[in-house]
């Protein structure tokens, strides 16, 4: 059992300010039992824990021999009030936890020394199965032999077996019973990397609080250990390395399942933010989903199965084919249970305030389809009533006309284009402007234009300040008849 407060920031509306923790409860195949939102964590458990005992009690199974939590391990606890129907159980406090508990002396989990720390308390509390790891030696150096590699020692052969490897073909367990042992190995761990410091002079652990929470998480080296008489592997399958066969096993050890859960629980919600109608919808979607790919990994599913999460899908495919074929094509699926009456998610938060979720008015809201109005210049097609693609053709009909280019009659030109009574009224103009190009009438286009020669500028003259480009003509000089210019053929084009 974990709690967690990824998922809850996710929630909108007037819910928002009241729940804070999302607690989980799963079992040792990594499926989910229950998931519920509360205002804090560890309150308001008791109708949770009444439903999980009262569904296992309803389907005949034993109870379970530990439960791993992350707080309230020790003595009297509300833990313990809340399964006071499962006097048997061993309460254990989850290892991870404990180790992030004693990491919290270090003065960052960026120090190139803080990943060595905890490998070393890791080696502290857990210690390997020695059957275990003497067939995984030897399935490995089999398969190195047929690769022509063959280490001499223990050490080297070492080198090649990785951590997944250890973690899927190894089973580990703790120290044991005598806690003495398991204590020392903790301290004097400390104790050595007291003085550690990186290249910098940055030290690893802040010895002003190490000893005061050494003195505090001492007490729960008892918690940390494996049950007596209690397995916690399971065994998944097999693996041929060489010419061994290994088997591989799966741990229900701590609250790793649920670790995995919580990161993916955040996931289940697309966006940022949901209202409480689609929350509870996405967290329940979620978590059907995740059991059902937990309960195929644990169980052995055939490949050619059809696979899909629609349950109520799978439920009428197997009572089909019991009908027409006499064979379930989904014999993987179980038939789920009569509802219990349990509340999940954020059913269970607003139960203690006396409110529900109105599912009815969302569904009702969200089936109200509203249709925009169209221009009334806008023809619809009536002629066929039962065409749904009549309304389609007038909407992409009006965004044409909208979107339909401007002719060049509605535009304005961009040069204006001057006619013969504004050529003349220019032309009689006594005093002209320094005009670009000299407007020409029809007549003085018929009669020959004297062709005015550039002159080359002179500096010493007065009267000429600078040397024009084009220069500007009167109307005077306009009248005078001038020679035209006349351009002669080139003897090349005469030829050809």
């Amino acid at each position: 059992m974990y709690s967690t407060r990824k998922v809850v920031g996710m929630l909108a509306g007037p819910e928002r300010g009241t729940a804070f923790w999302a607690t989980n409860i799963g079992n040792e195949y990594g499926q989910v039992l229950m998931s519920v939102i509360t205002a804090a964590e560890g309150h308001g458990l008791a109708s949770m824990a009444e439903g999980i005992m009262t569904r296992y009690r309803q389907a005949g199974v034993d109870i379970p021999p530990v439960l791993y939590v992350d707080r309230d391990c020790c003595g009297t606890s509300s833990v313990q009030n809340l399964c006071y129907c499962w006097q048997d159980i061993n309460i254990r406090l989850d290892i991870w936890h404990f180790m992030r508990r004693i990491s919290g002396v270090c003065s960052t989990d960026s120090h190139p020394l803080y990943g060595l720390l905890m490998n070393h308390l890791s080696r502290c509390i857990f210690k390997w199965d020695n059957g275990d790891l003497e067939l995984l030696n030897t399935a490995k150096r089999q398969e190195l032999g047929q690769k022509l590699m063959h280490p001499q020692t223990d050490a080297d052969l070492e080198k090649f077996i990785s951590k997944n490897e250890l973690a899927l073909h190894c089973r580990r367990t703790t120290r044991g019973s005598n806690e003495t042992t398991t204590t020392d190995l903790i301290y004097n761990m400390l104790k050595r990397y007291q003085d550690a410091k990186d290249s910098l002079g940055v030290p690893l652990l802040r010895s002003t609080i190490m000893q005061s929470v050494w003195e505090k998480q001492k007490h729960h080296i008892a918690c940390i250990q494996d049950p007596p008489c209690v397995q916690l592997y399971i065994q998944t399958g097999a693996l041929k390395k060489g010419d061994t066969t290994l088997p591989t096993y799966r741990c229900a050890r701590g609250s790793t399942s649920l670790e995995s859960f919580h990161l993916h629980l955040a996931r289940f919600i697309p966006g940022t933010l949901a209202n409480e109608i689609l929350f509870q919808a996405y967290l329940v979607e979620g978590l059907s989903r995740w059991n059902q790919n937990r309960g195929d990994n644990a169980v052995s599913v055939a490949k050619d199965e059809p696979h899909c999460y629609s349950q109520q899908l799978r439920h009428e495919v197997n009572r089909l084919s019991a009908d027409v074929l006499g064979k379930n094509l989904l014999p993987s699926y179980s038939t789920p249970r009569k509802y219990t009456g349990e509340l999940i998610g954020l059913d269970y938060l607003l139960s203690h305030t006396g409110k529900a979720l109105q599912y009815a008015s969302f569904i009702e809201k969200s089936e109200e389809t509203e249709i925009p109005d169209l221009p009334d210049d806008t023809e619809l097609v009536t002629e066929n009533t039962d065409d749904l693609t009549s309304e389609a053709l007038a909407a992409a009909t009006l965004l044409e006309e909208e979107n339909r280019p401007v002719s060049l009659e509605e535009t304005r030109p961009i040069l204006p284009i001057l006619s013969e009574k504004v050529y003349q009224a220019l032309a009689n103009e006594s005093v002209q402007s320094d005009p670009i190009v000299c407007p020409v009438t029809s007549e003085q286009m018929k009669r020959p234009s004297p062709v005015r020669r550039m002159q080359p500028s002179t500096a010493n003259k007065e009267s000429v300040q600078s040397d024009p480009i084009v220069c500007p003509a009167t109307s005077e000089q306009m009248k005078r008849h001038a020679p035209v210019l006349r351009m002669q053929p080139s003897k090349a084009y005469i030829e050809s």
